[in-house]
Formats: C-alpha cells, structure tokens, sequence
C-alpha cells in the first residue's frame, strides 16, 4: 500500500470515529450545537537552526512545510527542502497548539514537536527537532507576507 494511501485510509478511520461520537444535531446542522474546528492548509517557510555544533552538522537546513491539519486534529502534508524540493511526506497530530509530526518515513524520519499558533492568515510554528545526534530548534512562518510576496524557502 502506497504512503499516500495509508494516510487516506487512516484519515477516513479517524473521520468515521470522531463521526461515530458525534451528536446527530452537529451532523444535521442544527445552529444550537457547539461550533467545530474547521480543516486548514498551512504553507509554511522553516528553518531548522542547530543548537550545539557537531563537525559536518551545523548549518541551518530550510525548507517548506505544506501542512493539511484535519479538524479532528489529524495532520498530514509535505516537507521541501530548499536544497532539491522533492517531498518528503509527514504525519502527525495536534491537540490545541501543540503540534507534532513525523518527517520522513521508518529509519530515515525525524521527530517535530511544537507550537502551531497564530492565525488562518498569519500562523506560525515553533519548536524542536531530533535529526540524528543533533537537535535543532524549529521556527517557521507563512511563505507569502501581508503583500502576498512568496518567500525565498518556499519557492
């Protein structure tokens, strides 16, 4: 079964779950039941800045996340990397603004865990991340600014 698959399969299990658990009046679209958090794509420029040097490991690596956050919380999407853009898929989950993910697949991923905060618009993420024996501090904000200008780390 194909990655992409997978996260499909697992995106539609945990739909019907959280559909199984939910009231029929959210369902119907009664406008007295609670509101719902909504899906939302975020498009993200990051940065992952070493925190100690180790020799061969201390230049920052830049890239861009493409994420989809599911409103049950689910998150998958895509991380390019500035050096050759190829995609690189990612999986994990949020619960309020912490957010964590896995980049990568069985041995050659690495572990995220962070912040996702602000706003539809203007969201940001910050946190840390494992990559072998070093440990980097995650900052990423939005690829377009106020004016709609793509940022360098995600073109």
């Amino acid at each position: 079964m194909s990655f992409a698959r997978a996260v499909r399969a697992a995106a539609f299990v945990a739909a019907a779950v959280a559909l199984a658990g939910t009231p029929a009046s959210a369902v119907t679209g009664d406008a007295s039941a609670p509101a719902t958090p909504q899906a939302r794509e975020v498009d993200l420029g990051v940065t992952f800045t070493p925190r100690f040097e180790l020799p061969f490991e201390s230049a920052p690596i830049l890239g861009e996340l493409q994420l989809h956050v599911a409103a049950d919380g689910l998150v998958t999407g895509y991380y390019l990397p500035e050096s050759d853009r190829s995609a690189i898929p990612l999986s994990g989950a949020t619960h309020g603004t912490h957010t964590f993910f896995e980049i990568g697949l069985g041995s050659r991923s690495f572990s995220v865990d962070g912040t996702l905060a602000g706003t539809d618009v203007r969201p940001s993420y910050a946190g840390t991340a494992q990559i072998g024996r070093q440990s980097y501090g995650v900052a990423a904000t939005p690829c377009r600014d106020d004016r709609g200008t793509l940022s360098i780390l995600c073109q």
